[in-house]
């Protein structure tokens, strides 16, 4: 199947070299003020890599006291960190859109017509943002799932009965249980920020469902705290307002000096042209990282960037996103508009994240 020249060749020679400033401006003004926190360097930091492969490195340092000693006597050796790594081939994705022979004949016919430009335009200017847009969804969801879960399952294109997983190997000695299963307190929160400071890390960030927040502030914890940052009077007998979420993440950052993110993310996927809604992080865990950045977005070189077929229009967004607009005339006549990238975001200093998972029970 042969890459031609698109048929509205005049159109795409003039949308490809203005489609960066085309999609940032789709990204940050689109109805539904789509965000992307993998798209944010400070939270992931931008990295190529021109062997199209990731690897995350996590070491676990704990700093220990010097010790006093006599003159002249000998230095104690104290042990040196352990070091983990995880690395992989970045995997391939992509996107399409197609123009059928029915839908072509409709554009060109509006074409012969005159008067239509900006319509066509408009038309041929959707496909390509689609596509763009794609790729960041799916990278939203790679990363939101990634950090949630410690592991995320990626596509690869080349081979497409395969799944290639993404595993940061978050270390079982972070995670900790819940007093109550299935049910997450201030306690709970309270027990892992000390650990966090016993292991002599300093909390940054810690990353909440909207929907469990919205049961944590149900609870007298929340409650309590709320009222004593606003100098209530009150004993156990007092029924107190449960807080509204902006008051709470507030009142939170401010008792324990950290951020609080609340992630309410839905993405769209459509497998044989069914539409499936995900959401990429769960109700049963909360995340606290220590840095701010919590890793890389990692992405590599298509072949096709470094090879780019005569007659087809290319956009390159965001370094990574290559996409073409081309058409084809086998089996039957269309119009293809394409997105590709070899990228994922990757978690790192594993070590330094902790997990509060309620389904499982904490040992008292």
């Amino acid at each position: 199947m042969a890459k031609e020249k698109s048929l509205f060749k005049k159109y795409v020679d003039s949308l490809m070299p203005k489609l960066q400033k085309l999609v940032e401006k789709v990204n940050g003004k689109h109805k539904d003020e789509r965000t992307y926190l993998h798209k944010d360097t400070t939270i992931l930091k931008k990295e190529y890599k021109s062997d199209n492969k990731w690897e995350a490195a996590g070491v676990n340092t704990t700093y220990i006291a010097a010790d006093f000693m006599a003159f002249d006597s000998p230095v104690d050796i104290k042990t040196r960190p352990t070091v983990s790594k995880a690395n992989g081939k970045l995997p391939k994705a992509g996107i399409g859109r197609n123009l059928t022979e029915s839908e072509l004949t409709d554009l060109q016919t509006m074409e012969t017509q005159g008067g239509n430009d900006a319509r066509i335009a408009k038309k041929i200017a959707d496909d390509l943002t689609f596509c763009d847009i794609g790729l960041d969804e799916l990278y939203e969801w790679a990363f939101l799932y990634g950090l949630y879960y410690g592991f995320v399952g990626m596509p690869d294109i080349d081979n497409p009965e395969n799944m290639m997983v993404l595993d940061f190997r978050y270390p079982a000695r972070n995670t900790y249980g819940t007093l109550v299963k299935g049910v997450i307190d201030g306690e709970d929160i309270e027990r892992v920020i000390e650990a966090i400071n016993d292991n002599q890390d300093s909390l940054d960030t810690v990353w909440i469902s909207k929907a469990r927040l919205k049961l944590l502030r149900q609870t007298r914890w929340a409650q309590e705290l709320v009222a004593d940052y606003d100098d209530k009077v009150y004993d156990d007998g007092t029924t107190l307002k449960s807080p509204s979420e902006k008051k709470f993440v507030q009142v939170f950052q401010d008792e324990y000096e950290c951020k609080l993110r609340v992630i309410n993310r839905t993405i769209i996927f459509e497998k044989n042209g069914k539409k499936l809604k995900k959401k990429p992080w769960g109700n049963d865990r909360v995340i606290f990282t220590c840095n701010p950045t919590v890793g890389t977005f990692a992405y590599g070189q298509l072949a096709e960037n470094r090879n780019r077929v005569a007659g087809v229009n290319y956009s390159l967004i965001d370094d990574y996103k290559l996409v073409s607009r081309y058409s084809v005339n086998e089996p039957s006549l269309a119009e293809k508009t394409k997105g590709e990238a070899i990228a994922a975001p990757v978690i790192e200093d594993v070590d330094q994240i902790y997990v509060l998972d309620c389904t499982v029970s904490a040992e008292v």
